[in-house]
C-alpha cells in the first residue's frame, strides 16, 4: 500500500506537460524493505537541460539519481531512493537498440502512466550476438570487474549520454558479482525459452550445469548478503562463472546448426507496390553483389524468382512449396490502393492487430502454420531462399511480434537473416544494421 502510494506521488510530480510516458521497473513483486530503489523511465518529447531540471526537481523530496548505474544503494531502516532515468523519444530509441537486456527486462511492466514505453521503442526478443557485443553483456561485466570499477551512463552538460567509471568498494563487488550471477543467468533463460519472464537461478543451472553445485552456492550466498545488507569481506571467483558461462555458450551455439535465410533478389515488380505473391512468377534482376554465405544444404520455393536466386549459390538445392510466398488471392498483382477501394474492412483490421485472409487467399497463420512443416526438415547448416511475408512470419514466430503486426516488418532482399538450430528451437541472430531495418517501421 505504501509503495503504491509512493508511485502515485512520483507520477503526479512527474506529470508535466512534455513527458509522454512514466514506467516503474524492476520491482514490483518485492516488498518496500527489498527495494534499493524505486526505478522510474521517463520518456519526453525532447530533451533538454530546462526539462531534465524540472523532472529532478519535481522529485525534490526525495533522495533522487540519475546516472544510469547497476549499483544503487538505498540507506538500511528508510524509504528507498528513487532512480529517475530520462529519455526522449529519440535517446530511448537509441537505447532499445544499445542496452537491449535492460529494455527488454523494463517492458515486462505493466504499471505505466500516459503511454507505454513501447510506444517509442521496443526490444523484440534477444539474441546469442548481444551477450558479448551489447551494454551489460559478459564482456563489460568481466572488464569492469576485473579493473575495480563500475561503468555507468549519465548526461554531459551537452544533454549526450556518455561512458562514466567509479571506483568499486568491497561492498560494490559482493553486490556486482550478484548482479553478474542474477543478470546473465535471467538474460540467458529468457533468450533460450523465448520469453520475457523471471527465471529461477535452478533454470539455468538446468541448461549450463559445469559446476553446479558451485554456482548454486555462490549465488545463494550473494543473494543473503545483499538483501540482509550486511556487507564483509568475502572472496568470490566471479571469473570462473563467467569463464564456464561462455566455454558452455560457445559449446552451445558451435555445435548448433546455423540457418540462413535469404529473401529472393529483386524482379522488376520489387519496386512497384504491388501485391507479389504465388499466381505471378516473376525472373530476378541481375545481381550485383552476392552476399557470401557457407552452407552444406539449400532449400528454396517452387518460384522462379526464389529459384534462380539460389542458383547463384549452389547447384544443389530441395523445393520446398512450404516456402512459397503467401497466398494474397484476388489481389496478387495489384496494388495496395486496389485493395483499399476494394477491400477496406481487411486494411481496418490489419490496423487493429488482427490477421484477416486475403480474399480467396491466405492469411499469415496459415503461411505460419507450412513454415513449421519446413522447419522440421532442418538438421544441418543450411541456406534458404524463400519470401517477403514468410520472413516476416519467422521472425515473428521468433520475437514478440504479435503474427497480426508482422506486417510491418521491411525485409530487405538477399541480406542474410540468420537463426541457431539449438535442439529443439531456432533462436534469431540477426545482425544489427539488418536488424534496425527490418524493424524500423514496427518500431515507430
Amino acid at each position: 500500500m505504501i509503495k503504491k502510494l509512493i508511485e502515485e506521488d512520483i507520477f503526479n510530480k512527474l506529470s508535466l506537460d512534455f513527458v509522454k510516458s512514466i514506467t516503474f521497473v524492476g520491482y514490483e513483486k518485492k516488498t518496500l524493505s527489498k527495494i534499493n530503489s524505486i526505478d522510474v523511465v521517463v520518456v519526453i518529447d525532447e530533451l533538454s537541460r530546462e526539462k531534465y531540471n524540472m523532472l529532478v526537481f519535481s522529485l525534490i523530496e526525495y533522495n533522487t539519481i540519475t546516472a544510469f548505474c547497476p549499483i544503487k544503494q538505498g540507506t538500511k531502516g528508510k524509504a528507498p531512493l528513487v532512480h529517475l532515468m530520462i529519455f526522449d523519444i529519440k535517446s530511448y530509441k537509441e537505447y532499445c537498440r544499445d542496452s537491449p537486456f535492460m529494455v527488454y527486462d523494463w517492458q515486462r511492466s505493466k504499471r505505466f502512466y500516459k503511454q507505454p514505453m513501447t510506444d517509442f521503442g521496443i526490444v523484440t526478443h534477444l539474441q546469442p550476438n548481444y551477450f558479448f557485443n551489447k551494454r551489460r553483456g559478459i564482456k563489460e561485466y568481466l572488464d569492469d570487474y576485473n579493473k575495480d570499477r563500475i561503468s555507468y551512463r549519465d548526461y554531459d552538460k551537452n544533454m549526450k549520454l556518455i561512458k562514466k567509471y567509479k571506483p568499486m568498494s568491497s561492498k560494490d563487488r559482493v553486490e556486482f558479482a550478484y548482479y553478474i550471477m542474477e543478470n546473465t543467468a535471467q538474460n540467458f533463460c529468457k533468450m533460450y525459452h523465448q520469453k520475457n519472464k523471471e527465471f529461477r537461478f535452478e533454470e539455468y543451472l538446468a541448461i549450463f550445469p559445469l559446476h553446479q553445485s558451485v554456482y548454486r552456492d555462490m549465488y545463494k550466498t550473494l543473494k543473503e548478503i545483499k538483501w540482509s545488507k550486511t556487507y564483509y569481506s568475502l572472496k568470490i571467483n566471479i571469473e570462473s562463472f563467467i569463464k564456464d558461462f561462455k566455454e558452455q555458450f560457445d559449446e552451445m551455439f558451435g555445435k548448433a546448426n546455423k540457418v540462413i535465410f535469404i529473401r529472393n533478389a529483386k524482379t522488376k515488380m520489387s519496386k512497384s507496390n504491388l501485391f507479389l505473391g504465388q499466381n505471378i512468377d516473376v525472373d530476378i534482376l541481375p545481381i550485383k553483389k552476392i552476399p557470401k554465405i557457407d552452407f552444406k544444404k539449400a532449400y528454396c520455393s517452387i518460384s522462379l524468382r526464389s529459384t534462380n536466386t539460389i542458383k547463384h549459390f549452389t547447384k544443389e538445392f530441395y523445393f520446398y512449396k512450404e516456402l512459397n510466398e503467401i497466398d494474397y488471392g484476388l489481389v496478387d498483382g495489384k496494388d495496395y490502393d486496389y485493395l483499399v477501394r476494394h477491400y477496406p474492412k481487411i486494411i481496418n483490421t490489419c490496423k487493429q492487430g488482427a490477421d484477416p485472409k486475403f480474399p480467396k487467399g491466405e492469411n499469415y497463420r496459415g503461411v505460419l502454420k507450412r513454415l513449421n512443416l519446413f522447419l522440421k526438415v532442418i538438421n544441418d547448416d543450411s541456406l534458404v531462399c524463400t519470401h517477403n511475408c514468410v520472413l516476416r512470419v519467422l521472425i515473428s514466430k521468433l520475437s514478440d511480434i504479435p503474427i497480426g503486426k508482422s506486417y510491418l516488418l521491411d525485409i530487405p532482399h538477399l541480406e542474410p537473416i540468420e537463426v541457431f538450430q539449438v535442439e529443439d528451437r531456432f533462436l534469431l541472430n540477426i545482425g544489427g544494421d539488418t536488424l534496425d531495418r527490418i524493424l524500423c517501421e514496427f518500431r515507430v
